[in-house]
Formats: structure tokens, C-alpha cells, sequence
């Protein structure tokens, strides 16, 4: 309810260097929850202060915005620097009314609009990414997560156990699951479109003699790695699943808490000659950091498992392991054989963000 609407002076910082000017305005206080601060925005108790270039640009009307694709019909470039309402703001139904000169109809914001786009905290609020934000752990840490692990056909036939793996996959980076009924490509489709690489859309990781790739080999990986570091971007999920593993002394760790990076020492080219000293010392402290007690979670994939996790968050290696096969002396099928793919992320949060948004109406409609 309007308590008092008047014209008055008032001192306002303006944007011409910091000078201060005086000017006359229309000054608005509705109740102590909406007042008008200067000639640049609109303030409301509880929510923050919104400046008239940004809501006359963010107007939801049908004229600003088409009313079946939801698509903006201006460009944020349109909207003049000093745009000014062209009567006093009204805040009414719990929503902010503004009208502007030149528009049709009034441009009405309502309170949850307003909070989801007043702070990056609200705006990760409306679109449940507050449950999609990468976190740190320790091996005790992800070790005690029970959502660590999730069978196959729960993540197929089980809502809410799907959205529990999506969340803790993009929190943690990593996700195990049982897959003894699938096929590769099956399980893949369940996080989003499998992404081509000159490796195929699915490639085997199998021991074999004279192989041109380390991890085609039996060897111990050593340092952690990324995997396609020969890509500006690499793919961001990666699933190898374990098809046989019938050898002894392998395991796969995992390392996480990094936001992003490639690292992989044995696709390492020579440094530039002239590399200093501060590289080969940085790169030695963070070696050492990743062999730090625990750091590194370790997971014996058992045959039907298979492990998801994000290659641009989550560092992988394994232990060194013997296979016939690779020595010439065997001719039969490999004893260790895992079978990979790639994933981009963007499916993932997206069906992560649906998922929350179906479960949380059905829940209110129940």
C-alpha cells in the first residue's frame, strides 16, 4: 500500500566520475519494503537493489518476450544507459510494477523472479544448481558417500535413485555402478549422448603386445592422469567399464578436489628447453601432493562394474597387473578388458535440473 509518494531533493552519485550531483526525482517509499535510491535503481527490502537499465532489459511481458518459445525479442544493447520509468514504481501482490515510457503494458516482477536473479546464490537456487556444484573430498570422505555406488537398473527404472547419482556424479566427480545387463552404449545414454573421438565412440582397453599407448599396456600408470590430453577440451565424462578382470595387482585410483586440469606425465611431450627450474619443482610438489595420504581413493572394478567420472575433475590410474596376452604367451582373450566412452557434462546437469524439477511437483501434487 502506497504510505507516501513526494517530490524531493536528492543527492545521488552518478556515473561521471565520481561526481556527486544534486537533482530533483520522484521519490517512492511503499511501507519500508521498496524505495527508490536514486535515478538508477529501485531498492526492496530483503532482495537488493535493482537498477532500471537491468529490469526495463529483463521485462517478462509478451512484447519483450515470445510467449511460446519463452525467447527474448530485444537485444540488452537496445536499452538506453539513463532509462527511467515513466511513473513512480509500484509494489503490489508481493511483485514489483514498473511502467516505461513507450511501453505497452506495465512490466510486473514478482518476488521469486526478482530473488533468482538478485544474487549468483539465488540464480543457482532457481535452477537447483546448488545440488550440481563440484566439491572437494578426501578418500575417508568419498568412501562413507553411500551414493558413491548405484546399480544399473536403478539408475534406469528409479527416478529419484538416478537424480541421488546425477547430484553426487557432479559433486564429487565420480560414480560407480553395476552393469552386468548392458551394453557400453546403453549405460552411456542414461548420462547423455556418447561423444566421438578419433578413439570411436567406444574403444577397448585390453593389454597387447607391442602397444603404442601406455594404457594399453600392464604397466603402472605411476602419476594420476587425464585421459585426451591431446585435446584443447577434453571430453568431460569418461566410463570405462569392466568387462573381465581376471588378473592380480590392479586397482583403480582416483584422485579429486581439483576444479579443473590436465595432467597426464606419460603423453607429456619434452618441455620447451628453456622451461626454469620453478616448473620442474612445481610440477614435483604436485606429484608429491597427489601421493599424500589420503588423497586417492582406490576401487577394485569387478567385472559388470563400471566407473564414471569427470576427466577434466577427477584424476585415474591403476596399479601394474600381469596378462599373458601382452607377453606373447597366451593367444586367447585378454584377461583385464575394459571398455570406454566419452560424455559431455551439459546432458548430465541438464537432465540432473529436469529430473529435481518432476520429482519436486510430483511430490507437491501427491
Amino acid at each position: 500500500m502506497l504510505d507516501r509518494l513526494y517530490e524531493g531533493k536528492l543527492r545521488f552519485r552518478g556515473n561521471s566520475g565520481g561526481v556527486s550531483h544534486v537533482g530533483t526525482t520522484m521519490v517512492q517509499r511503499i511501507g519500508t519494503s521498496c524505495e527508490l535510491r536514486n535515478e538508477r535503481a529501485v531498492h526492496i527490502d530483503g532482495l537488493g537493489s535493482f537498477p532500471y537499465r537491468w529490469l526495463r532489459d529483463s521485462c517478462q511481458c509478451p512484447s519483450c518476450v515470445h510467449p511460446s518459445t519463452r525467447q527474448k525479442l530485444h537485444a540488452s544493447s537496445d536499452i538506453p544507459r539513463h532509462v527511467q520509468p515513466a511513473a513512480p514504481v509500484k509494489l503490489s501482490n508481493n511483485a514489483l510494477h514498473v511502467r516505461w515510457t513507450g511501453h505497452k503494458m506495465d512490466s510486473v516482477y514478482d518476488r521469486a523472479f526478482l530473488k533468482a536473479y538478485a544474487t549468483p546464490v539465488g540464480t543457482r537456487e532457481m535452477h537447483g544448481d546448488e545440488h550440481l556444484t563440484a566439491q572437494g573430498w578426501t578418500a575417508a570422505q568419498l568412501e562413507a558417500k553411500p551414493a558413491r555406488f548405484v546399480a544399473y537398473e536403478d539408475l534406469r527404472n528409479d527416478p529419484e535413485r538416478r537424480l541421488v547419482a546425477f547430484e553426487h556424479l557432479a559433486q564429487t566427480g565420480l560414480l560407480l555402478t553395476s552393469n552386468e545387463t548392458c551394453e557400453l552404449r546403453q549405460l552411456a545414454n542414461v548420462f547423455g549422448e556418447i561423444r566421438h573421438t578419433f578413439y570411436g565412440q567406444t574403444w577397448n582397453v585390453v593389454a597387447k603386445k607391442g602397444s603404442t599407448n601406455i594404457a594399453y599396456t600392464s604397466l603402472s600408470s605411476g602419476s594420476t592422469w587425464t585421459l585426451s590430453t591431446y585435446f584443447a577440451h577434453p571430453p568431460r565424462l569418461q566410463l570405462l567399464h569392466c568387462l573381465r578382470n581376471q588378473v592380480v595387482g590392479e586397482l583403480d585410483p582416483t584422485s579429486g578436489a581439483i576444479r579443473q586440469l590436465n595432467y597426464s606425465p606419460p603423453f607429456q611431450a619434452p618441455l620447451p628447453a628453456d622451461t626454469p627450474d620453478a616448473v620442474f619443482d612445481a610440477l614435483e610438489l604436485f606429484a608429491n601432493t597427489l601421493e599424500e595420504d589420503g588423497r586417492m581413493f582406490k576401487y577394485l572394478l569387478r567385472e559388470g562394474d563400471a566407473a564414471v567420472f569427470d576427466n577434466r575433475r577427477v584424476l585415474h590410474a591403476r596399479d601394474s597387473f600381469h596378462d599373458p596376452m601382452e607377453d606373447g604367451t597366451d593367444d586367447g582373450e585378454p584377461m583385464r578388458w575394459l571398455k570406454g566412452c566419452y560424455v559431455e557434462a551439459d546432458p548430465l546437469l541438464d537432465r540432473a535440473r529436469v529430473l529435481r524439477k518432476e520429482i519436486l511437483s510430483n511430490v507437491a501434487s501427491s
